[in-house]
């Protein structure tokens, strides 16, 4: 199944045939899904993008093949042994355990293809040979040995040469014999991928989001009511009723409450500051601010238009955002949930919130890293805006 498969950056610095071949071992496997670096435009480090795709959990670990790779392979008996890096999450041991067999399992059979080709064995051993002439603390005594494993290895090669260069009989086609050796050691080097810090600076970095998106949900739902009231009362039909705009009266209640909604924010992060809690990213705190503040306003928009009564709003809108609050993480973090339940929690805009709020307070991501959030709670905040103004305006022709 698709889904059985698990995702890995693949970045090869090598650029050798040897390391080719190994990538696209990797590419054909069937227990991988391959996620290919971009251009080097688009990626001036392609290690750093990997990475972060592994701490943007779009990856379960980055397979990394070193510069140097194809020379280690081919100076095998001269000691030196190939390296494939590995950076995988922390969080998901059971895959780590299992990639570590997958990459063994495909890196052994791709070097085993130099044991079946006797050119390059030659040329390995040729390089063996050159290290041990050139070793000064090589015993004569181990010289010998060494030259006599090297002859006997040339002349197996050369044999198997021979019979290669043979056509395939019958019994040779159904039952081919074995080419040369096929194992060669390869070294797996693990290292964790995680941020500059796994936890956040301080307690309150962790419930400082929860109480903003909270303190957020508040406002916006006062606003809706406080409109439906206007709505009710008459208030708000002799507004309608003036040369103004439709949209304007819209617009006019949404400024409002984006800059309550905004300057409440601001007050818990500075509070969150003096209480200790470190801001990591500002630039990305002050946009998630702006983007999170802007959706409510869309949210308090729809539910002012869509409600009939004051009571109505605020049982509809408690009964709902209260569920997508406590699955989108404002209860209880998305990074301590189960997996399942982080995957279910992507359907709240809570979520999507706490994700823009945790990544400028304590996880440090950039701009770019939380844009798919942003993009979505600027969607949400457009649509309730705009089907506002549309209901404004038939409220107003009627």
């Amino acid at each position: 199944m698709d889904n059985a498969r698990l995702t890995i950056a693949l970045i090869d610095s090598d650029n050798t045939p040897a390391s080719t071949a190994l990538a696209k071992r990797l590419a054909s496997a069937e227990e991988l899904r391959i996620i290919d670096s971009p251009s080097p435009t688009a990626a001036p480090d392609p290690l750093a993008w990997a990475r972060q795709q592994v701490l943007l959990r779009k990856a379960v670990a980055y397979v990394h093949i070193p510069t140097g790779y194809a020379k280690a392979r081919e100076n095998m008996f001269a000691g030196q042994t190939a390296t494939v890096q590995v950076g995988a999450d922390p969080s998901r041991a059971a895959e780590r355990g299992m990639l570590q067999g997958i990459l063994q399992q495909h890196a052994f059979a791709s070097m085993a293809d130099d044991f079946r080709d006797p050119a390059a064995m030659r040329k390995q051993t040729a390089a063996a040979r050159k290290a041990i002439a050139d070793d000064k603390s090589v015993t004569m005594t181990d010289r010998l040995v060494f030259e006599t494993f090297f002859t006997a290895l040339d002349s197996f090669m050369t044999t198997t040469a021979r019979r290669d260069a043979q056509p395939a009989t019958t019994t040779d086609s159904a039952s081919p014999a074995p080419r040369g050796p096929a194992f060669m050691p390869v070294r797996v080097e693990f290292s964790q991928v995680k941020p500059d810090r796994t936890t956040p600076t301080n307690a309150f970095a962790v419930s400082f989001p929860q109480g903003l998106v909270w303190g957020v949900m508040g406002a916006a739902m006062g606003f809706a009511v406080s409109f439906i009231g206007e709505r009710r009362s008459g208030t708000f039909a002799r507004l309608a009723s003036s040369p103004m705009p439709a949209w304007k009266l819209i617009v006019g209640k949404a400024l409002a409450c984006f800059i309550t909604i905004a300057a409440a924010m601001a007050a818990m992060l500075v509070l969150a500051s003096w209480l200790g809690v470190s801001l990591r990213n500002t630039t990305t705190l002050a946009v998630a601010l702006a983007v999170v503040a802007f959706a409510f306003v869309g949210i308090m928009s729809l539910l002012a238009v869509l409600a009939p009564t004051e009571r109505a709003a605020s049982g509809l809108g408690w009964a709902v955002m209260m569920v997508l609050a406590f699955i989108g993480g404002a209860a209880v973090p998305t990074f301590v949930m189960p997996g399942w339940m982080q995957a279910v929690s992507n359907v709240s805009p809570m979520a999507w919130a706490m994700a823009c709020l945790e990544g400028g307070i304590w996880r440090n991501l950039t701009v770019l890293d939380i844009a798919p959030y942003l993009a979505a709670l600027l969607a949400l905040g457009t649509v309730g805006l705009v089907v506002a103004i549309i209901s404004v305006r038939r409220l107003a022709a009627a």
